[in-house]
């Protein structure tokens, strides 16, 4: 009889610990931090990308998060520089700066997930701040046309180079335990927003789940 009762009460004691291991997993957080190669526009002014982010299970293989990014992306416009009446060689040469931060949101679905991997794909939205050094027209004129011993530039902006804006953001993920509580991953975002700007970057992530 005692054998009998542990056979039959068996199957409800192992769906018990799955259910249990189930809301332990749901439970589980990661706080990761990323860091990597960041791109502004086309691609055409480089930079760098990264941010903490916070990772929740909703359920198995469908997580959430929250996240704080920033990028700062900077190059020099075409080199330009001209000699003065002395003879010495003067450096004119725009440097182009774009630098933001921003606050997001996203729920993704994880198509791998088990032990040591797992892939995810999450689509996200945000609100971003940012600041450019970029104008919307640059004329310079050259002294045969001034009559003055050196270049003149003429600056004109009608749009602010401090914005704030709203958008959409869709991330690749992939994390690798690499110790009990320890992830090692990458991950690609692209991202666009009504400001009209869009960028792109790659990242190494690292992460601690409790």
């Amino acid at each position: 009889m005692k054998y009998f009762v542990i056979f039959f009460f068996m199957p409800f004691f192992s769906f018990s610990q799955t259910e249990l291991e189930a809301e332990k997993n749901q439970s589980e957080n990661t706080i990761l931090f990323y860091f990597g190669r960041g791109f502004h526009g086309s691609g055409d002014i480089g930079g760098f990308s990264y941010g903490l982010t916070l990772e929740r299970n909703y359920t198995e293989n469908w997580i959430w998060s929250l996240s704080f990014d920033s990028n700062l992306n900077d190059d020099e416009d075409l080199p330009f520089l001209f000699e003065d009446q002395e003879g010495n060689i003067i450096n004119s040469t725009q440097h182009r700066v774009i630098a933001g931060f921003q606050l997001a949101a996203g729920f993704g679905y994880r198509f791998l997930n088990n032990k040591q991997h797992k892939l995810s794909l999450q689509p996200g939205v945000f609100i971003r701040y940012q600041a450019t050094s970029l104008n919307d027209i640059e004329t310079t004129l050259f002294p045969p046309i001034t009559g003055f011993p050196f270049p003149i530039r003429i600056i004109e902006n009608y749009e602010d180079n401090n914005t704030t804006s709203l958008g959409g953001i869709l991330k690749l993920q992939y994390d690798y335990l690499i110790k009990e509580k320890y992830n090692l991953g990458i991950q690609a975002a692209w991202q666009t927003d009504t400001n009209g700007d869009a960028l792109a970057h790659w990242a190494l992530r690292f992460g601690y789940a409790f």
